[in-house]
C-alpha cells in the first residue's frame, strides 16, 4: 500500500518523546524534516536560535513546535504518524523510507503498511 493508506492517527504534545526516540538518528538533518513536516522557516530559525549549535535540542523542539500544530494545520493536517512517515520518506525530509517503515510497522497491522 502507499503511504497515503496510513491510519492517520492524530499525536500531540504528550508523544513527544515517542516520537522524538523514533526520529533521533534524524537529528542532523532536523531542519529539513521541519520543512517537510509544514513547519514554516521563522520557525525553524526560533527553534536555531535558542539551541545553537545543539542538532539534538533543535530536533526536540522543532518536534515540540510540529506537535503543537504551529503550522498550518487547517491546509496540511493535524500532526499523525502517518504525517510523519510520509516527511521521513520524502526526499526534502531524510529520504529515508525504511526508518518510516520501520516507524509505520510499530504503529499500524504490518498488512497496512505494504
Amino acid at each position: 500500500r502507499e503511504a497515503d493508506d496510513f491510519k492517520n492517527d492524530q499525536i500531540g504534545e504528550d508523544d513527544l518523546v515517542d516520537v522524538e526516540e523514533k526520529v533521533m538518528d534524524l537529528a542532523a538533518n532536523w531542519r529539513s524534516l521541519g520543512l517537510a513536516l509544514r513547519l514554516k522557516s521563522a520557525e525553524l530559525d526560533t527553534v536555531s536560535t535558542k539551541n545553537h549549535t545543539n542538532p539534538t535540542e533543535c530536533l526536540r523542539d522543532m518536534l515540540l513546535a510540529w506537535l503543537q500544530q504551529r503550522y498550518d494545520f487547517k491546509k496540511f493536517g493535524l500532526p499523525s504518524w502517518r504525517m510523519l512517515c510520509q516527511a521521513i520518506s520524502s526526499p526534502a525530509g531524510g529520504n529515508n523510507p525504511a526508518l518510516a517503515r520501520k516507524i509505520a510497522e510499530h504503529h499500524y497491522p504490518v498488512n497496512d503498511v505494504e
